[in-house]
């Protein structure tokens, strides 16, 4: 009587210019959207439906390539104001861009050799979360960056930064370190 039924399309969002890191080409790339349907039927009448963001995707039109949209982050800019880190996301790609954190060689020595170690095979994205009780270290794990408008997307030491928009004001400006199995803050005169 009832059944689910589940598919994914995917969808073409914007162009825009950017560097190429397969190819090297100053060029034109493309964003797709893929996204996950659901539907929920009594009999074959559709009572409900769901669609979720679930995979992006930038297309050098140069090379052909598939990347992660990470790669837009390379040259985004610092974020410029607490104000501005807690900003809503505004329309098309660019507002989800911007640096909110760095990361220092420690922190990215340690995040590559969990990548390692966890044998995954894109390249590592992390989300940067708030301690959850002071004293403890920040919340450092691996996710998938997804231009949604709920977090920033960023990049620091080749790795792909991601930050949730309700963090980024207590985070901006911030330097995560790794020291004695902690993510830590190495932001000079920090106080969290």
């Amino acid at each position: 009587m009832f059944h689910w039924s589940q598919y994914q399309t995917e969808q073409y969002e914007e162009s825009g210019q950017f560097i190429c890191p397969e190819c090297g080409a100053d060029t034109i790339y493309d964003l797709y959207r893929t996204y996950r349907h659901a539907r929920l039927f009594v009999m074959i009448i559709p009572i409900t439906h769901s669609k979720e963001l679930f995979f992006e995707t930038v297309r050098c039109q140069s090379c052909g390539a598939s990347l992660s949209i990470t790669v837009l982050a390379i040259n985004a800019s610092v974020v410029g104001s607490v104000m501005d880190a807690g900003t809503e996301a505004g329309c098309g790609i660019s507002s989800n861009l911007g640096n909110i954190v760095e990361i220092s060689e420690a922190a990215a020595q340690e995040i590559l050799r969990r990548h390692f170690t966890g044998e995954f095979k894109a390249k590592p994205v992390v989300r940067i979360s708030l301690p959850l009780s002071p004293g403890e270290g920040y919340m450092v794990g691996f996710d998938f960056a997804l231009a949604d408008g709920r977090d920033w997307i960023g990049e620091s030491r080749g790795i792909g930064i991601i930050v949730d928009r309700r963090d980024a004001p207590l985070l901006l400006g911030r330097t995560i370190g790794f020291c004695n199995g902690i993510f830590r803050d190495d932001t000079p005169n920090a106080r969290i």
